[in-house]
């Protein structure tokens, strides 16, 4: 999904939308790689 997380423009803001099911528990990881080589991690906990 290239598109899925660009900003919108004059913004400094990414969102993306992420649906998940409703009996989902645990941690699951976001991980995005830059062009430029930059990864990013974010850690979601499901209670």
């Amino acid at each position: 999904m290239p598109c899925a997380a660009r900003p919108p423009r004059r913004s400094l803001a990414y969102s993306y939308i992420w649906k998940t099911t409703k009996g989902v528990t645990g941690c699951r990881d976001l991980v995005l790689k830059l062009r430029n080589g930059t990864t990013l991690r974010v850690l979601f906990i499901f209670r």
